[in-house]
């Protein structure tokens, strides 16, 4: 008896892990590509956009756009239906800072698949906000916005 108990209770517990692991694993998540050339590579191919998020893991305000704008199920929907998402660390490459004028992070670039600018947005936007930007880039309009 004790011994299917256990039997038992192990298998509660491997079922157990598996609803755990499967709530943990956020299936609206974002998946970032972090290589410029095969972003755009993956751009040209599909005709989408390349949507190049800029942040550095020091900076509060990416942090929180990360938290609560880029985690929002519709956000993270409508960034995979549309454009194809390149995060760039904004203090080990410098270079994109200084190619786009940007001042600060976060950052927000919409580029086409030849690399002409769509959009560009600086500073922590909500999802609200976030939603509307995506929008007017897929529209094609081109829009520069500050913070």
């Amino acid at each position: 008896m004790r011994r299917r108990m256990f039997v038992v209770c192990l298998g509660l517990g491997a079922v157990l892990a598996g609803v755990v692991e499967a709530i943990s694993a956020d299936p609206q998540a974002i998946r970032w590509v972090e290589s410029s050339g095969e972003a755009f590579r993956q751009a040209r191919d599909t005709g989408r956009p390349v949507l190049v998020y800029i942040a550095s893991p020091g900076c509060g305000y990416c942090r929180k756009m990360e938290r609560e704008t880029w985690s929002d199920p519709a956000v993270a929907a409508q960034v995979e239906r549309g454009f194809i998402p390149l995060k760039v660390d904004g203090l080990r490459h410098p270079e994109w800072l200084d190619r786009y004028r940007l001042e600060g992070l976060p950052a927000l670039l919409v580029l086409s698949p030849t690399g002409e600018t769509v959009l560009r947005v600086q500073g922590y936007q909500s999802s609200r906000r976030m939603l509307g930007h995506l929008e007017q880039a897929l529209d094609g309009t081109t829009r520069k916005s500050g913070r």
